[in-house]
C-alpha cells in the first residue's frame, strides 16, 4: 500500500467575538484571559462602569509580544486607545461619563498571535479642588459652578469675595450626589456657618458679611457617597436695620452718635433728633465700610426736606450745617450714592456761637480754655491739637492730664473736617489710647532707642516725641538699606536733606516714579500701575497739614485703615535723592514717590502688613509681592501664577494650557481699568541687548494693544537707560517663560 501525509494550518475557534455580541465579560476588580488566535484577531470584553468614577485597565501579554487595547462605548464607538504604556504592554485610565456598559477591546498593535491577561480596577480619580485657601476653585456672587465628589470625604473649597454688611444665600444642589452639605468659611479657613438638608438633601446658607474680604465655600457630601454637584451663590436684601420713614426706631441725639448700615441699593435710614429753637447743629455722615454717603435733614413731619449734602469739603463724607427756626423732631435721612453698601457713624454737635465747654467734664484748666479757644470756630485744626498737646507735655503728665487728653479722643469726632476726620483720629488715639509703633523712637538713626505708650507720669520728653512721631513726621526710619538685589545694588548708609518742591505737579503718573536703591520694586509696581489706572487711590492716600507735614495712609491685612504723618525729610547722598523720588531725582521737584515709599517705612512699625520684622526702616520694607496693592488700596486681588504657588493665588503649576487659559481674564482686566502688577522671575532682552523682564523684579501693566496681542509694561527704576528699558511689551505666554505672578486690585 501507499501512505501519505500532508499537513496544513487552520484557524483555531475563537475564543471571544470582537463586537457587542461577545461571550467575553470582566469585572471591575477582576481579570480575564484569553488568546489570540491570529493576525488581526480582536476580543472583546463587556464591562459595567458608574459615572463620575474613574478606572484602570491594563492588558499585559503572557505569550503575546505586543498587545493593544481599546475601551469602546455600548455601542462600540473608541473612547480611549493605547499601546506600550510599559514596556510593550497597555494601559487606559479613564473616568466615565455615564453609567452603563462599555467595552474592553484585546489584541495585538500589529501581527502576533499569543496570550494575554486583562485587568480592571477602579482608582480614585484626581480631586478637582483642594479643601484648603489654596484651592483653585472659585465662585462669584450671581454665578454658579460644578464639581464632584471623586472619593469618600472629598472636600471641594471655593473662594469668594464677599462686602461687609451684604446678605449673601449660597446654595448647594446634588446633582449625581445624593447628600450634599456645606460649609462657609472665613480668610482663614474657620467655620462660619454650615447646613444639610435645607430643602430635600440639597443644603442652603443665608448669612450677612461681617467685614469685605476673602471667604470660602466648602462643598462636599454630608457623610460618605460620591457624585456631581452645583454650587450657586446669589446677593440678597437683607433685613432693614431703620425705615425710611417718621416711623423709624431709629434715634440720635445732640452731642452723641449712631451706626448703621445701608443693606440695599436705594436703601436709606431715618434717625429722628431732638432740636431746640435758635440753636446751630452739625450733622456729620462717615462711611466706615460705605465709601460714599450722602444725608438729608427733614422737617418734623418729614414732607420737608431743610438741607442735604453729599461729598463735603474734598472727601466723601457728608455734613450739615442748619440752624433751626422752632423746637421739635426733625429726621436725618442717611444713605448713599447709587448701589454702594456699607455701615457708617451718624453724630449730631450743637455748634453755636457762643456756647462754652463744648466737651465738658475736663477737669485740668489750661486744657478746657485750650479747647474751647480752639473750637470757638467749632473745628479742630491739626496745628490747635499739635500746641494742645505740646502745652500739656510742660512737665510730667498729671492724672487730670491723662484723663482730659482721652476724653477729647472719645468727642473728637464732630469737631475735625470730614476730609481729615479718619486721619487725624487715628494719630491722637495713637498718643492718648496707644499704638504698638509706641515701642521705639528711631529718628533717622542707625538703631532705634525705647518710648512706650503715654501714660500717668509720661515726661515731657517723652510725650513731645509722640507728637514728632504722629503729628510732626520726624521719627524718620533707620538711615540704612540692603540694596536692590534685582539691580545689583549693594547696601549703603545716608543722610536726611528736605525736599522743597510740590506734592504732585501735572497729576499723577507712574512715569513719576524711579526706584532708588532700596529692594521696594514690589511697593512701587503697585504705586505704579495704581498711579496708571486707578490714580484716586494715590490721591486719597495723603492729606495735607499746610504746615509741610503730610498724612498718609496705608491699609492692613485686615483692611483697617493706619495712618502715619511724614515731614519733608528724604533720604540723601551728595545732595541728591538715593531711595526712589521723581523722575529727575531731585529734591526741588515731585514729593510724593519719596513720601510714600518712607511713608510706608514709617507704618511699618506698626506691625499691620504682615512683614517678619516690623521697624521703622526702609530695609525691612525691602523684597514683598502683590501685597502692597492691598495695602494702598484697600481692594481685594486676583492673583494668576505661572509657576510658583501661594494661599489665595491660582496657579498653572508649570502648564502652559493653562497659563494661557488666564489670559481673557487679564486681558478684561486690563479693559476695565484695573491695576495690573507683575512679579517677574526671569531675565529678557530686546534685540538691542536691552533688559526688558528682571529676576527678583515687580513691574507694572499700564496697557494692553488688541492689535498686537502684547502688555505694555512698566519698569518703576524710571525712564531707561542704555542697559534697560522703562517701558516695554510683551506677550502672554512669554510671561509664563518668566515664571510670572500677575495680580490686580
Amino acid at each position: 500500500y501507499n501512505l501519505s501525509l500532508t499537513a496544513n494550518s487552520v484557524a483555531p475557534p475563537d475564543d471571544f467575538a470582537a463586537n457587542t455580541s461577545t461571550t467575553g465579560s470582566v469585572t471591575v476588580g477582576g481579570s480575564r484571559t484569553g488568546v489570540v488566535e491570529a493576525n488581526n484577531d480582536r476580543d472583546w470584553f463587556r464591562i459595567s462602569l458608574q459615572a463620575g468614577q474613574a478606572y484602570r485597565f491594563n492588558l499585559n501579554g503572557n505569550t503575546l509580544s505586543d498587545p493593544s487595547l481599546y475601551l469602546r462605548n455600548a455601542s462600540g464607538t473608541q473612547l480611549a486607545y493605547n499601546d506600550d504604556f510599559s514596556g510593550r504592554n497597555s494601559q487606559i485610565t479613564y473616568t466615565a461619563t455615564s453609567t452603563g456598559t462599555y467595552y474592553l477591546d484585546a489584541g495585538a498593535f500589529s501581527t502576533g498571535t499569543g496570550s494575554y491577561t486583562l485587568l480592571a480596577n477602579s482608582v480614585a480619580p484626581p480631586d478637582d479642588f483642594a479643601a484648603n485657601t489654596s484651592t483653585t476653585g472659585s465662585v462669584t456672587v450671581g454665578g454658579s459652578r460644578t464639581g464632584v465628589v471623586e472619593a469618600n470625604n472629598d472636600r471641594d473649597w471655593f473662594r469668594i469675595s464677599l462686602q461687609a454688611g451684604q446678605a449673601y444665600r449660597f446654595n448647594l444642589n446634588g446633582n449625581t450626589l445624593s447628600d450634599p452639605s456645606l460649609y462657609l468659611r472665613n480668610a482663614s479657613g474657620t467655620q462660619l456657618a454650615y447646613n444639610d438638608d435645607f430643602s430635600g438633601r440639597n443644603s442652603q446658607i443665608t448669612y450677612t458679611a461681617t467685614s469685605t474680604g476673602t471667604y470660602y465655600l466648602d462643598a462636599g457630601a454630608f457623610s460618605t457617597g460620591t457624585g456631581s454637584y452645583t454650587l450657586l451663590a446669589n446677593s440678597v436684601a437683607p433685613p432693614d436695620d431703620f425705615a425710611a420713614s417718621t416711623s423709624t426706631t431709629g434715634s440720635v441725639t445732640v452731642g452723641g452718635s449712631s451706626t448703621g448700615v445701608v443693606n440695599s441699593n436705594s436703601d436709606r435710614d431715618w434717625f429722628g433728633i431732638s432740636l431746640q429753637s435758635g440753636r446751630t447743629y452739625r450733622f456729620d455722615l462717615s462711611g466706615n465700610t460705605l465709601s460714599d454717603p450722602t444725608l438729608s435733614l427733614w422737617d418734623s413731619t418729614g414732607g420737608t426736606i431743610l438741607a442735604s449734602n453729599d461729598n463735603f469739603g474734598s472727601g466723601r463724607d457728608s455734613q450739615i450745617t442748619f440752624t433751626t427756626s422752632t423746637s421739635g423732631t426733625y429726621f436725618l435721612d442717611a444713605g448713599a450714592i447709587g448701589s454702594l453698601l456699607g455701615t457708617y457713624n451718624l453724630s449730631a454737635t450743637d455748634i453755636t456761637s457762643g456756647n462754652t465747654d463744648r466737651i465738658t467734664g475736663l477737669q485740668d484748666s489750661s486744657i478746657r480754655q485750650s479747647v474751647n479757644t480752639a473750637l470757638n470756630d467749632n473745628l479742630f485744626t491739626h496745628q490747635e491739637l499739635t500746641s494742645l498737646l505740646r502745652n500739656t507735655a510742660t512737665a510730667s503728665v498729671t492724672s487730670a492730664e491723662f484723663s482730659d487728653l482721652r476724653l477729647i479722643a472719645n468727642n473728637l469726632a464732630p469737631y475735625l473736617s470730614a476730609t481729615s476726620r479718619s486721619y487725624t483720629q487715628y494719630i491722637y488715639n495713637a498718643i492718648t489710647h496707644g499704638n504698638t509703633a509706641n515701642q521705639w523712637w528711631t529718628g533717622g538713626n542707625s538703631t532705634s532707642v525705647n518710648l512706650g505708650n503715654l501714660s500717668v507720669g509720661s515726661t515731657e520728653q517723652h510725650l513731645n516725641r509722640l507728637v514728632d512721631k504722629w503729628f510732626g513726621g520726624n521719627d524718620l526710619p533707620t538711615n540704612f538699606v540692603g540694596g536692590d538685589s534685582a539691580a545689583g545694588a549693594s547696601s549703603l548708609t545716608f543722610t536726611y536733606g528736605q525736599m522743597t518742591g510740590n506734592l504732585f505737579v501735572n497729576g499723577i503718573s507712574f512715569d513719576d516714579i524711579n526706584q532708588g536703591q532700596a529692594g521696594t520694586c514690589y511697593f512701587l509696581a503697585a504705586a505704579s500701575t495704581l498711579a496708571n489706572n486707578q490714580r484716586q487711590f494715590i490721591q486719597d492716600m495723603f492729606r495735607d497739614n499746610g504746615d509741610g507735614t503730610y498724612g498718609v495712609r496705608f491699609y492692613g491685612t485686615s483692611g483697617n485703615e493706619i495712618w502715619v504723618t511724614v515731614n519733608r525729610s528724604v533720604p540723601v547722598t551728595s545732595g541728591r535723592l538715593v531711595l526712589a523720588g521723581n523722575s529727575t531725582r531731585s529734591l526741588t521737584g515731585e514729593m510724593w514717590v519719596a513720601l510714600a515709599e518712607k511713608a510706608y517705612a514709617q507704618a511699618n512699625e506698626i506691625g499691620q502688613f504682615g512683614r517678619d520684622t516690623t521697624a521703622n526702616s526702609f530695609r525691612y520694607i525691602e523684597g514683598g509681592l502683590e501685597e502692597a496693592l492691598r495695602h494702598i488700596s484697600n481692594r481685594q486681588t486676583t492673583t494668576y501664577s505661572a509657576y510658583y504657588t501661594s494661599s489665595g493665588w491660582t496657579s498653572a503649576n508649570r502648564n502652559s494650557s493653562t497659563w494661557n487659559s488666564y489670559l481673557n481674564a487679564a486681558i478684561a482686566a486690563v479693559n476695565a481699568g484695573r491695576s495690573l502688577w507683575i512679579g517677574s522671575f526671569g531675565d529678557t532682552y530686546d534685540s538691542s541687548g536691552k533688559q526688558n523682564f528682571v529676576s527678583g523684579h515687580a513691574l507694572a501693566i499700564t496697557g494692553y494693544n488688541a492689535s498686537t496681542q502684547r502688555f505694555t509694561i512698566a519698569n518703576p527704576w524710571g525712564a531707561g537707560d542704555s542697559s534697560f528699558a522703562g517701558v516695554f511689551e510683551s506677550t502672554w505666554s512669554n510671561l509664563f517663560n518668566i515664571r510670572a505672578v500677575v495680580s490686580w486690585a
